[in-house]
């Protein structure tokens, strides 16, 4: 499933344990925050599975539908506010930003072209590193890019709403890696050798005494 209720366990976690990534940096470093951005919440996981939405989503039922790309990558996601700024100008930077990288857009919608209201919040929730938008839904931005590079492509995607004078933006990265499945250690010949039977202490007639016949 998408959205992973397992992250929420680890809102800003800036530093995490063996299984993320033993760094500081919250920000991806590829692309920069919008100035003055604070940042909310992040989550990281090294190789990790995620489907990103491609279109629309049709909420009459649940689990919803809606085109999904399958990504499997060092993953990132970013949950930043912003003050006194609109959510047009935020989204226009951003996609300038992913041209600038070389994404190629694959899905985007705008304002009421992301659905109603409720199909707008639950997009943005399906990236979003709180698993919630809150109340930055009004007046909604989102794409999704993907970019090829040397160890496979990379997608990105970002939503973007408005509360008030206020944005908030979810933005989310899976890079791809190349898979590394030689972390843990083995001995194989530790089964050849067979185990090493406990000296057993020999018990006093005493004790003998208060067992069974049997």
């Amino acid at each position: 499933m998408a959205r992973r209720t397992g992250f929420l366990l680890s809102v800003m976690a800036l530093a995490l344990s063996p299984l993320g990534f033993a760094s500081d940096k919250a920000d991806h470093p590829m692309i920069q925050p919008y100035p003055k951005a604070e940042l909310s919440a992040t989550l990281r996981r090294a190789y990790e599975p995620f489907d990103l939405p491609a279109s629309i989503l049709d909420i009459k039922n649940k689990p919803f539908v809606y085109k999904r790309i399958e990504t499997k990558g060092d993953l990132w996601q970013n949950y930043y506010q912003i003050k006194d700024v609109s959510s047009l100008k935020v989204y226009e930077n951003y996609l300038e930003a992913a041209k600038k990288l070389g994404f190629n857009i694959i899905f985007s919608c705008q304002l009421e072209s992301c659905g109603t209201t409720q199909q707008a919040i639950e997009l943005g929730e399906l990236i979003s590193a709180r698993g919630s938008v809150y109340n930055f839904y009004r007046n909604p931005y989102y794409f999704l890019g993907e970019k090829q590079t040397p160890k496979g492509k990379t997608y990105a995607a970002w939503f973007i709403g408005a509360y008030e004078s206020d944005v908030a933006v979810q933005q989310i990265i899976s890079d791809a890696v190349t898979p590394d499945n030689n972390l843990i250690k083995v001995d194989a010949a530790a089964l050849a050798k067979g185990a090493t039977a406990a000296p057993v202490e020999k018990a006093s007639a005493e004790e003998l005494a208060r067992d069974h016949k049997l």
